[in-house]
């Protein structure tokens, strides 16, 4: 006798359950549009310039040829904006217009500056006399006023920059510290030549090149180290041996 009342009270649970499934998603959908626009304003006011605004920022690095004051107004002057909108990679753009600038990092620092990192360009040697050569070998071209002395001169064809500079350190590492390379030639011929600081210019010619190095590397530095200011060229550019011409009236009696 009881089941028919207890069917009816199901029917209107049932009834009520859409209602309140209703209700429910509502409010949800209420909710998450609230926390979207609170996070829409929030973001509005986090781009705002005006809040948190750069106050400071600090150039670092080891530099020679450039000036820390000159790249910390240049930084200064590109810096616009708050912590969270400012541009870095403008920052980088800009300053990497120098050719003397080799590399830029930007950070961010809590909550109001900018610390700016610059890696300056180590010039290897000259280039064909209007340009550098990094340690990467790459060319690169700053004001002529500031091309460093003290240097080699490499004078080669271009597109043979890597490759000189590669010579250049097995040159280095065959001889003598104290035997300076004042320049190193590659003409269009490919025919290699070595002036040295204080002394000769060797003659290696276009072949076999590094055994003609060496044979220099055994014999004269040790043999003759002594003379080397005395030298004016000396020719490896003969199968067993090598040819010196003197300086006028400084022939050694060897």
């Amino acid at each position: 006798m009881n089941s028919p009342v207890l069917h009816t009270r199901l029917d209107e649970t049932a009834a009520e359950t859409p209602a309140a499934t209703a209700r429910s998603g509502l409010s949800g959908r209420a909710v998450l549009i609230g926390v979207l626009l609170l996070a829409a304003l929030g973001t509005v006011h986090l781009m705002n310039p005006q809040t948190l605004p750069i106050r400071h920022v600090r150039v670092k690095g080891d530099f020679q040829h450039l000036s820390l004051a000159g790249l910390q107004q240049r930084a200064s002057k590109v810096v616009s904006g708050g912590f969270f909108n400012v541009n870095v990679d403008t920052i980088r753009r800009v300053l990497l217009q120098d050719p003397w600038i080799g590399e830029v990092t930007v950070k961010r620092v809590w909550p109001d500056s900018i610390n700016v990192y610059i890696r300056e360009q180590k010039a290897v040697a000259r280039w064909n006399d209007t340009a550098l050569l990094n340690a990467d070998g790459k060319v690169f071209r700053p004001d002529p006023s500031t091309l460093p002395d003290g240097i080699p001169q490499f004078r080669g064809p271009p597109g043979t920059d890597r490759t000189m500079l590669d010579f250049y350190h097995k040159l280095r590492a065959l001889l003598p510290g104290d035997m300076r390379v004042a320049a190193l030639t590659l003409s269009k011929r490919r025919a290699w030549q070595v002036r040295f600081a204080g002394g000769p210019l060797l003659r290696l010619g276009r072949t076999d090149i590094m055994q003609r190095l060496r044979r220099f590397a055994a014999y004269v530095p040790t043999q003759l180290h002594d003379r080397l200011d005395l030298m004016r060229t000396v020719d490896m550019r003969y199968t067993n041996g090598f040819a010196v011409q003197w300086k006028p009236h400084s022939k050694p009696d060897l």
